[in-house]
């Protein structure tokens, strides 16, 4: 019992977490971002990227798939003239895998940033 609602807990959290993150979000930008998702023109020249990259997604993310964030990630690999980009999955979480699995995250993103030159 005691796990079960320190694991409710934790969820409530996340939801409540969630649920204001979202609401401050406008409706023309929930718009924009539909639009997005459902005419996914890629015309970004890869080959411009002059910076390091690291593309994260969660495991059970449907937005934004492993396999397709891989595949972006294989492209800028590809066409980048000096490339630099790390790809990671963070483990149980969606396509907030940032508030699912925070540490995970976290530690995925620090170990990123503490390589960059100052």
């Amino acid at each position: 019992t005691a796990i079960f609602n320190r694991s409710y807990a934790k969820t409530a959290a996340v939801l409540e977490a969630l649920h204001a993150s979202m609401a401050a979000i406008s409706a023309e930008a929930y718009r924009d971002a539909l639009w997005c998702f459902t005419h996914p023109e890629e015309r970004f020249d890869f080959s411009r990227i002059a910076c390091p990259v690291l593309m994260m997604t969660g495991e059970y993310d449907r937005l934004a798939s492993p396999a397709e964030i891989r595949g972006v990630a294989n492209r800028i690999h590809l066409a980048a003239k000096d490339p630099d980009v790390g790809f990671e999955i963070i483990s149980g979480a969606g396509h907030l895998c940032n508030v699912e699995n925070p540490s995970q995250y976290n530690h995925y993103l620090t170990r990123f940033l503490k390589r960059l030159p100052t």
